[in-house]
């Protein structure tokens, strides 16, 4: 089972500082670890899904691992984030793969421009109905809208950096896209959901399994 750890990070010197750190000191150390898989960094997009949502941070860190969120090394990433000096604050959630990379018809994500990354919410009792929802309508509808490379999901596990963190989503999804023009890649999203897309396709309804509670928020590749 892969994981996933999540970083939201506001950097103490600015975006091309951490971007350095985290593409050599932080890279290097990484690499090292028992399960890593791979890094991605990204940040904020001036373009945003939900603006009027609170972002604190200004970019976010995700490394994937080979292994069960148990395996993963928390204690030694820790000590990377700590020893980098790069990092002024900093909220980390793993993630269990309960959903592996699921990619539209010749997408790749190594493509990839922008990152939407939704900290969602079951409804009480409705983790099955939740998922299934995803695997059986939404996700095949979200990665059938032009640009959109791919999404990924995970449940929050046990597991957690020290120290411990408020932990607000009990899944997160991810969704990649490639796209030259993020604004009109968000409008034909939105308007396949509200059934105004010119393309005459419209989403399915959003499951009374999903809570209200999430936040969306919208990331480009540095």
């Amino acid at each position: 089972m892969s994981s996933l750890v999540l970083t939201f990070v506001d950097p103490e010197g600015g975006e091309e500082a951490f971007r350095n750190w985290f593409d050599t000191s932080q890279s290097r150390a990484t690499a090292k670890l028992p399960g890593f898989e791979t890094a991605l960094c990204v940040a904020l997009d001036e373009v945003q899904i939900l603006p009027d949502q609170p972002r604190p941070w200004r970019m976010a860190m995700l490394h994937w691992f080979d292994a069960p969120a148990d395996a993963v090394p928390l204690v030694y990433l820790e000590a990377i984030f700590a020893a980098g000096g790069a990092i002024n604050a900093f909220a980390s959630h793993m993630f269990e793969c309960v959903a592996p990379w699921r990619l539209a018809e010749g997408a790749s994500l190594d493509s990839l421009t922008h990152l939407t990354i939704v900290m969602g919410n079951a409804a009480p009792g409705r983790d099955a109905d939740y998922n299934r929802w995803y695997d059986e309508q939404h996700t095949p509808d979200v990665i059938a809208t032009p640009e959109v490379a791919g999404m990924w999901r995970g449940r929050l596990s046990a597991e957690q950096m020290r120290p411990a963190q408020p932990q607000p989503a009990g899944y997160v999804v991810l969704v990649v896209a490639s796209t030259g023009d993020a604004r009109a890649m968000l409008g034909e999203m939105a308007a396949r959901t509200m059934g105004t897309s010119a393309s005459g396709i419209r989403h399915a309804p959003r499951s009374d399994a999903v809570s209200n509670e999430r936040t969306i928020h919208f990331f480009r590749k540095t």
